[in-house]
């Protein structure tokens, strides 16, 4: 096995994003550095959505939240980027569990916002649509979701690790990027 400086380095990572994994899902208080990534990211989505109409601009924030971690893992996908997708697919499913959690609290309305006077995105979005009472529904399905994210990106490191420090790799990338 050949295991490397950035191998090791690259293997704590994961065992650290596997801890903050855990911690996310075993303990929804739980906060992390990435969720003050992601409230920056979904208050930004706010701001970018405003010309859209208000249904929008409500959705925006969870949306650009989602989206923006989505996107980088595509663009590492399609660089041939295997571990930087594994990741970006952990913080897509991270930034969803967040997601979920405020679509849970739509009716209850116990999570604290950034202001006292912000307006609840999900009883707001959820009362528009006469959805309202099936927040745990949605929530519930969007943590589902959430966690196979996660887990797949996992995976996804995890292999990467392996399959780079393994002294019988000798199959290279295919030319020119992701077929």
């Amino acid at each position: 096995m050949k295991l490397t400086p950035t191998k090791v380095v690259q293997a704590l990572f994961l065992l650290y994003l596997i801890y903050l994994g855990y911690k996310a899902f075993s303990n929804p208080d739980n906060w992390s550095f990435l969720d003050g990534v992601n409230l920056i990211i979904h208050e930004a989505g706010h701001v970018l959505f405003i010309p859209f109409g208000q249904f929008i601009y409500f959705l925006g924030g969870s949306f650009w939240q989602v989206a923006i971690p989505a996107i980088f893992a595509y663009s590492f996908w399609r660089q041939l980027q295997p571990y930087a997708t594994g990741f970006a697919l952990f913080w897509t499913g991270q930034s969803l569990l967040n997601v979920s959690r405020y679509v849970k609290d739509a009716r209850a309305m116990n999570l604290e916002l950034i202001s006292d006077d912000s307006t609840h995105d999900w009883n707001w979005i959820l009362g528009q649509l006469h959805l309202l009472p099936y927040d745990h529904l949605f929530g519930n399905i969007l943590w589902v979701i959430a966690l196979a994210l996660v887990v797949w990106g996992v995976i996804h490191m995890g292999r990467q690790i392996v399959i780079e420090s393994s002294p019988y790799q000798t199959i290279p990338p295919p030319p020119g990027g992701a077929q």
